[in-house]
């Protein structure tokens, strides 16, 4: 049986797993908010509201796009024994009824995920592209608030995805699990505020 914490020889520094993770969120420890493990470090999520609009616009679509049966808002994913991370949209291969039989689903169990980035970008398009890759998540998308972008990663191979493309708020994509469908990013962003006359 695995232990629920370790420390760093070198830093002091405790790494939990996700079996610790998963007793102190059924201990009601997690209350006050979102939480989620990364490589061992229980990190809170504390989205605002521009980051809200675009989740709520982005589930909206993606349900178009593959049906509310498959589309996740948020839920967590299971990528290795040190991390737990909890996107904020997600598309998975099969309805949400069989994972209440078999648990929260791994990396290869995912279509699609989708990250929403205002302060955390140098995460999302890093350490979580990295755990993404690693999980066998085949598509994952990093909606960027602040630049108005949608980086596109496709084709895990290690921790590296092979494809990475950025769409400006202009452009349309097509999730590669729904390739007849398009989510114009235009609506999916916050309007710009308007000009004030000088």
């Amino acid at each position: 049986m695995s232990t629920t914490l370790t420390a760093d020889p070198q830093t002091g520094q405790v790494r939990w797993t996700r079996e610790g993770f998963r007793m102190m969120a059924d201990a009601g420890l997690f209350a006050d908010g979102r939480y989620e493990l990364l490589e061992g470090e229980i990190v809170k999520i504390m989205p605002n509201e521009p980051h809200t609009f675009v989740n709520m616009k982005l589930i909206r679509a993606l349900v178009e796009c593959f049906g509310w049966d498959y589309v996740r808002m948020p839920g967590s994913l299971s990528a290795g024994e040190k991390s737990e991370p909890e996107p904020d949209a997600a598309v998975t291969h099969q309805s949400a009824e069989v994972y209440l039989k078999t648990g929260i689903p791994p990396g290869s169990e995912f279509r699609l995920v989708v990250e929403v980035s205002d302060s955390t970008l140098w995460r999302d398009k890093g350490q979580k592209a990295k755990l993404y890759a690693t999980a066998g998540v085949p598509e994952y998308w990093v909606v960027n608030l602040t630049g108005r972008t949608v980086i596109v990663h496709r084709r895990p191979a290690g921790e590296d995805y092979q494809s990475i493309v950025t769409y400006n708020e202009n452009e349309s994509i097509s999730p590669e699990a729904a390739p007849e469908h398009t989510i114009a990013l235009a609506e999916i962003f916050p309007p710009l505020p308007e000009e004030t006359a000088d």
